[in-house]
């Protein structure tokens, strides 16, 4: 559609150069360029047409593939709007924000991951120091950990410091 109406357009640019062109001058001494032969003046000449060049206009078998070629060479080279440049600025805002946002979470997962370690490899300290320890049961009284409970503890703790300690 857009290729018949550039057609069209060039079409009719052609027929409008190829009409006849007068100069003369008028009594107070103006120079007249005009498209009808003037009034009887004397000095008036017709000027040569000059030819101009056919459209080049690609055949084309209106095929999805040609219109997006044509929209697409026709964005690249017209200016574009205030719209489409505020559209533009807003997605690129957007990104960055959204970019900020997850560099945000990202460094809050990391310091939680290091927090995370921290305790891990204190509790790891804690065991393998030797000294008693005690856990509540869930009558809320005191119960010290035996050797078996010790280890179990210990591999725990190794476990969880290998997760978060990575």
């Amino acid at each position: 559609m857009r290729v018949l109406l550039m057609a069209g357009v060039a079409a009719l640019v052609g027929v409008a150069q190829a009409a006849d062109v007068y100069k003369y001058r008028d009594a107070s001494g103006r120079i007249i360029y005009s498209d009808s032969p003037p009034p009887k003046v004397r000095g008036a000449e017709k000027l040569p047409a000059v030819p101009t060049p056919p459209p080049t206009v690609r055949p084309t078998d209106g095929g999805a593939a040609d219109r997006a070629t044509a929209q697409d060479s026709a964005k690249s080279t017209a200016p574009k709007t205030l719209a489409e440049r505020e559209l533009e600025s807003r997605q690129r805002r957007e990104a960055e924000q959204e970019k900020a946002r997850k560099a945000e979470q990202e460094a809050q997962q990391a310091a939680m991951r290091k927090q995370n370690c921290d305790a891990a490899q204190r509790q790891i300290a804690a065991i393998e120091s030797g000294q008693r320890l005690a856990r509540f049961n869930e009558k809320g009284e005191r119960e010290f950990l035996d050797d078996a409970a010790r280890a179990r503890e210990l591999d725990a703790a190794r476990k969880a410091a290998a997760d978060w300690c990575k």
